[in-house]
């Protein structure tokens, strides 16, 4: 299962619309040829997101193997590892026993040139294994 990221995401400026994280994975995801759709859901009143499981924004899927992914920015990427790891656990051993796979991609924003005012994001994958040793978290 592989992931090239060839194409670097660019917005210019400070000033550039922001475009959320999980919009960000699922172009990238697209344009590696997955199948994905965001599982996320809003509640309108209590003003928060729900993610499927606790763990999942978006569901792909490619080739006959099925993806989960939670997205986030670089700086939240530990909260996230220690929620997968630690507070959601149940869900995620549910999830990879199911015989699918688990993913964190983390966007970090990234200056194009040094003094400049351009920036990219640059996707990191965190592959979710519950039988390596996680010292990240």
């Amino acid at each position: 299962m592989t992931l090239t990221f060839t194409p670097a995401l660019t917005y210019p400026g400070p000033m550039a619309k922001r475009v959320p994280y999980t919009t960000k994975t699922l172009e990238l995801l697209r344009d590696q040829g997955w199948m994905c759709e965001k599982v996320e859901q809003w509640i309108p009143g209590a003003n928060i997101r729900r993610d499927l499981f606790g763990i999942i924004d978006i569901i792909a899927i490619d080739r006959g193997q099925v993806l989960g992914i939670q997205s986030t920015s670089w700086a939240a990427r530990k909260p996230h590892l220690e929620k997968i790891y630690r507070e959601k656990l149940e869900q995620t051993k549910a999830w990879l026993d199911a015989g699918a796979h688990l993913w964190l991609i983390s966007w970090q924003k990234v200056k194009i040139k040094r003094g400049g005012k351009a920036f990219r994001y640059e996707p990191h994958v965190d592959i979710i294994d519950l039988k390596k040793d996680v010292s990240v978290v």
